[in-house]
């Protein structure tokens, strides 16, 4: 699976159904998939989430192989 670095440019946070709440912070680096064909990326963290890719500038390849 090929990875990247992307900063975040806007806060973003989602709840599920237990209260438990994910969030990106703008400014802070995060590790992502490459994005689908409906504009998100999957955030690699504790928790893996999709996160539309306009939240993020930029991307630099972090892991993986070419395509």
């Amino acid at each position: 699976m090929k990875t990247y670095k992307r900063i975040c440019i806007s806060d973003y946070g989602i709840t599920d159904d237990n209260g438990k709440r994910f969030e990106i912070k703008r400014g802070k680096e995060y590790i992502t998939s490459k994005p689908d064909d409906d504009g998100y990326v999957v955030v690699i963290s504790k928790f893996w989430i999709a996160v539309p890719v306009d939240n993020f500038a930029g991307e630099e390849v972090f892991t993986g192989v070419s395509e």
